[in-house]
């Protein structure tokens, strides 16, 4: 099975190729391919000017290369070839022309060469020449020539194939010397048995000094474990220069070795990869911590030749290099590139952060092995307390060894969970890309690659560089403005999803590269019936709607932007499409292939039964998911930097907006009173059943045609989102209407449509809420989980939805806590209990805890990103929390022990008190920093930043739906104040909120606070631990009952940390430093009030006596 495909600069100074693999038997095999050199195309159509540039370009790279030893050759092009091409930009019926197959003498020069030629050098070209294909990766180029892919079998016919001795580190090393007759691709499901290394280190620092390679802290600890697929984790080692460490007190440990010294350590890491002939590294973080961190003891200790060595390669040096990755989807991030021949580097962090579609609010090994694998958790040790397990006992230093271990194996854990390799796998073999590349590159190469292979060799992709963009004026997708509101008591909405909407309007369409044609042309040349003429790229706006717009007071940008596009509003594209009868696109017949393929797989999956051969199941869903992610990148492709036409992704939206309205218009004309489908129109009258006392399981049960009917006056689009709409029958409706219903509306809406766009009805929600575009709340219920329990009624659907938010701030993880969660769970009483009292009381609860100090620390935590580098914050100008927080932890790590923050880490913060007229990002503060000095905490931050706009927004969906969009940032006191929700729920005179109080000083003014004296049976502040009022209440049985409860979960809390740390005594707690663990601020909590309540026992034994 091919495992990775590397480019190496052979003996003659040319490019080649080594392939690695392994096969069924286990055995790890090289094989080396010498002939193989990378091209590109140039439109030059003369042999006499081919001549002339070519001796130019010699001259020129000669010149450019004569002083750099590992870019210089002998010949930088090695041939210049006629062969028959055209573009494939652009329908046309002319006949191929001949351009020249230029072949060079290393990758590198490609570049060179062909930005040259796009971009006139003119020592080189005068005028500019349009090349094709030189953005190919060489590694790309020769898998796509050869029909090859990643995580595919070969078959090498040995008789052709000598065995050779190179110095690779594979147990077979083979030579393929000719392309053809060597080595045949073979098509197989299975996978090979890889093997992965995890590996931990432990670093011994200066006190509380974060470590640091350059001031000499030593690497004292390194864990590994050795993982094969489909075997498991079968051996683990801990090196380490703790003498008195037991191998019989390691948990999970098979080997342990006592180095003599550092030098000792590192290289055993390199031996331990050569030997166990390791595929995959991976750990957590090790490419943002760990293997920089061993590289650079190796350069201080002048081992770094021979601890980089362990690349499949003998003697060729693992690369480590750091660089900056920035993209939309995932900002800024300091990177190592490893680059390990015939290895390759999957860190656990990585794989979860770009690997998984969920996203997560911490990326800690601590949270996500909480999330993950529920019981499995990181045990932590702070790295200031490591210098007091390194120089302690023997069951201190084994249980130093024996985190590191878990640390390493906890990766493996998380990987085998997400079945990360096995998916990875079948999106490279699906793809067709290196598996590596996996995590290296985005999603652009693997539609690139699909691209490459799909269509025919004469058929030319231009290179497109970066600096080639063009203007666009599109409208986007379609999205409607909603009936805002909440849908409760039984009025249910049916939603209505396109399938893969996108991809199929360029299936039905034929919209690719090469059928695009100008609309001009088209109609001298083309009869009408032969191409398709897509909608206008902007929607004609009515007079309503422009004078709508105008009425919203627009800004600058918003007004300059729209006198821009007015031009381009209803005009009809000046380009078409060729249908499929005169030239099919490579796109759709890209998409016919993928979409039939993973018919086929999903087919295959149904007939495999999970717990019978569980690792075929998960190949076979790993392939079926691959071909969706495929099939849904493919539109974003082509406003990619690749191969960028935004032609198309104009036509694909215009489409799609011209399809979802289309389906509205016909659903509200035809199901209705005296409409096409009265009769699928007409529901059981829900209303007069109540009325007449029937239960809801009669209404579900009784046969249809004994119930009272009502028919549906108009239905009410509620909302409409890019390829979905949701529609209300306008009144209660039972559950087996809606789904009769709404399956008779996407069955009849997807015979209009051409094929193979298609309609589906993808759930019922049975409630919910609709507060602006692209923000509303529901409870959906699928048919499978309907069809479950027959007769369900709305009562058994309320219990059984699942919750789904959108838009809104319960999804985001910037957030706090305290404003998130308790929107998503506001959320889900109201909508569940269809009461919104239930739900306004359980917010005033929380506004209570939060106001009297009751309110978790870890609740209060608000995480950010650093998205981006030092140097453009400060060219930003506004200074933000978390950024400048981020510099403190670094300017005092070394006396307080805190760990500093990198580009592309998540800074957890908590906002406390000031001084009046204090910034905002003078008072965000690390929160175990924050709790541990008995900071106080900011309230009225977290009240008017925090939880006002979620709850706000989702009450006045309630009781003032038509007010929702005036609910934005900058909105002005007198609205905010003037809203129902603030009115009921965050007036200072409200019951709940009688505890927010100011406290006014001479010359400051504080926010209110966590005060540190408060009384403890009303909550108010006050100047001692029980309040004049409640002292004389108080009996001392009482006290004593309270004493008793905070002590017993105090003990809890405590016994849930030396469980989790898997220690004996609370000192050794107290190195706790995990932000995400809830239970921490717990403990520390009721730490406090313990004091507090003792106080105030005494006090009252005091009193009655």
């Amino acid at each position: 099975m091919l495992k990775d495909v590397t480019q190496a600069t052979g003996p003659n100074g040319e490019a080649e190729i080594t392939l690695w693999g392994t096969t069924k038997n286990k055995v790890s095999v090289s094989a080396k391919i010498p002939w193989f050199r990378p091209y590109f195309y140039a439109h030059i159509t003369s042999e006499e000017q081919m001549k002339l540039i070519r001796m130019r370009a010699e001259a020129y790279m000669q010149a450019k290369y004569a002083h750099s030893p590992m870019k210089h050759a002998r010949q930088y092009i090695l041939s210049c070839d006629r062969v028959p091409g055209k573009s494939m930009m652009w329908y046309n019926n002319s006949p191929n022309e001949m351009i020249y197959k230029i072949t060079m003498a290393l990758t590198c020069h490609i570049k060179d060469l062909r930005d040259s030629l796009d971009f006139a050098n003119r020592a080189i070209t005068e005028t500019p020449i349009r090349t094709y294909e030189g953005n190919v990766p060489y590694e790309l180029r020769f898998l796509v020539d050869h029909k090859l892919s990643g995580g595919q079998w070969i078959r090498l016919n040995s008789l052709m194939c000598p065995r050779i001795e190179t110095g690779a580190r594979s147990q077979v090393e083979f030579l393929i010397p000719a392309p053809s007759g060597c080595f045949t691709p073979i098509q197989r499901s299975d996978i090979c048995a890889m093997r992965k290394v995890s590996y931990d280190i432990e670093v011994l620092s200066d006190g509380i000094q974060f470590p640091s390679a350059r001031k000499g802290h030593p690497v004292i600890c390194l864990a590994m474990a050795l993982y094969e697929q489909g075997s498991g984790i079968i051996h683990t080692v801990c090196f380490t220069t703790a003498p008195k460490t037991s191998l019989k007190l390691l948990k999970e440990c098979n080997d342990l070795v006592i180095c003599k010294n550092e030098q000792e350590l590192l290289l055993s890491f390199t031996r331990y990869i050569v030997v166990s002939d390791a595929d995959l590294l991976t750990g957590w973080n090790t490419n943002g911590f760990d293997l920089p961190y061993l590289a650079d003891r190796a350069a201080e200790l002048k081992i770094e030749k021979s601890f980089l060595n362990f690349s499949r390669i003998q003697n060729k040096r693992t690369r480590v290099v750091t660089k900056f990755f920035q993209s939309k989807a995932y900002g800024a991030k300091k990177t190592v590139d490893v680059i390990c021949d015939g290895r390759f580097i999957y860190d656990g962090l990585d794989f979860m952060q770009r690997g998984v579609m969920q996203k997560y609010r911490s990326y800690t090994l601590q949270y996500i092995s909480q999330v993950v694998l529920s019981n499995d958790q990181k045990e932590d040790v702070a790295y200031f307390q490591i210098p007091r397990f390194y120089r302690g006992s023997v069951l201190q230093q084994s249980k130093l060894n024996s985190y590191c271990l878990h640390d390493a194996i906890l990766p493996l854990k998380i990987l085998e969970k997400q079945q990360a390799l096995i998916n990875g796998l079948e999106q490279a073999r699906v793809t067709g890309i290196p598996f590596k590349w996996l995590m290296q590159r985005g999603q652009g190469i693997k539609t690139f690659s699909k691209l490459l292979r799909q269509k025919s060799p004469d058929i030319l992709v231009p290179t497109v560089s970066n600096k080639q963009e063009t203007k666009q004026y599109t409208a986007g997708g379609y999205v409607r403005d909603p009936k805002r509101g909440a849908y409760l008591g039984g009025d249910i909405i049916g939603c209505l999803d396109f399938k893969s909407l996108y991809p199929s309007i360029m299936q039905a369409h034929n919209i690719c590269y090469s059928t695009i044609v100008s609309r001009k042309w088209a109609k001298l040349h083309l009869r009408e019936e032969d191409y398709w003429s897509p909608p206008p790229a902007l929607d004609a706006m009515s007079e309503e709607e422009i004078k709508a717009f105008w009425a919203s007071n627009p800004n600058k940008q918003q007004r300059e932007k729209f006198t821009r596009e007015a031009q381009y509003r209803g005009k009809e594209t000046d380009y078409v499409f060729v249908k499929a009868h005169i030239r099919k696109g490579i796109l759709p017949a890209m998409l016919d292939e993928l979409v039939a393929t993973r018919r086929a797989a999903v087919a295959d999956k149904e007939k495999v039964d999970p717990k019978k051969d569980p690792e075929l199941y998960a190949v076979l869903d790993g392939r079926q998911n691959a071909l969706k992610v495929v099939c849904n990148s493919v539109y974003g492709f082509v406003k990619a930097y690749i191969c960028r036409m935004y032609q198309l992704m104009e036509a694909v939206c215009a489409w799609g907006r011209e399809k979802i309205k289309y389906v509205t218009a016909q659903i509200v004309e035809h199901y209705r009173r005296g409409g096409k489908f009265e009769e699928a129109a007409t529901l059981i009258d829900v209303e007069q059943c109540r009325k007449e006392g029937l239960t809801e399981t009669e209404m579900e049960t009784r046969p249809w045609e004994d119930l009272p009917k009502r028919i549906i006056e108009e239905c009410v689009i509620v909302y409409g989102d890019t390829d979905s709409v949701m529609i209300s029958t306008g009144g209660p409706v039972t559950l087996r209407d809606t789904f009769r219903l709404f399956h008779h509306m996407a069955d009849e809406m997807s015979k209009l449509m051409i094929r193979p766009v298609e309609l589906d009805f993808e759930c019922a929600k049975v409630s919910g809420v609709y507060i602006n575009k692209k923000r509303n709340a529901t409870l959906e219920l699928i048919e499978k989980d309907y069809k479950k329990k027959p007769g369900m009624t709305f009562s058994d659907a309320i219990a059984s939805a699942k919750l789904s938010i959108k838009g809104l701030e319960g999804k985001r993880r910037d957030n706090a806590l305290i404003g998130s969660k308790t929107q998503e769970k506001t959320l889900e009483i109201l909508l569940r209990t269809q009461d919104p009292l239930k739900a306004e009381a359980y917010v005033k609860s929380v506004l209570t805890d939060l106001l009297t100090g009751q309110t978790d620390m870890s609740q209060l935590i608000i995480s950010k990103g650093l998205s981006k580098t030092d140097e453009a914050y400060a060219k930003g100008g506004t200074k933000q929390q978390h950024v400048e927080l981020a510099k403190r932890i670094a300017e005092r790590c070394d006396k307080t022990g805190e760990t500093p923050y990198q580009t592309g880490d998540r800074v957890p913060f908590v906002m406390v008190a000031g001084t009046k007229g204090s910034k905002a990002f003078e008072r965000a503060e690390d929160p175990v920093y924050a709790q541990a000095n008995h900071m106080p905490i900011d309230v009225d931050f977290y009240i008017d930043k925090q939880m006002w706009s979620p709850i706000v927004r989702v009450f006045t969906a309630i009781y003032e739906p038509e007010r929702c969009v005036e609910i934005k940032s900058g909105m002005s006191k007198t609205i905010r104040e003037s809203l129902v929700a603030h009115q009921r729920l965050f007036v200072d005179t409200l019951e709940h909120m009688r505890h927010r109080r100011k406290t006014v000083g001479s010359t400051t003014q504080m926010a209110n606070v966590y005060a540190k004296m408060r009384c403890m049976e009303c909550g108010l502040t006050c100047d001692d631990i029980c309040c004049d009022t409640c002292i004389r209440w108080m009996v001392e049985e009482e006290i004593r009952q309270k004493y008793a409860r905070i002590k017993k979960s105090r003990n809890e809390a405590w016994q849930k940390c030396l469980k989790c740390m898997e220690v004996e005594t609370e000192e050794e707690v107290q190195v706790c430093t995990n932000k995400t663990c809830n239970n921490l601020y717990k403990r520390w909590q009721l730490d406090e009030e313990l004091v507090d309540i003792s106080a105030k026992k005494t006090k009252c034994l005091f009193i009655s006596n």
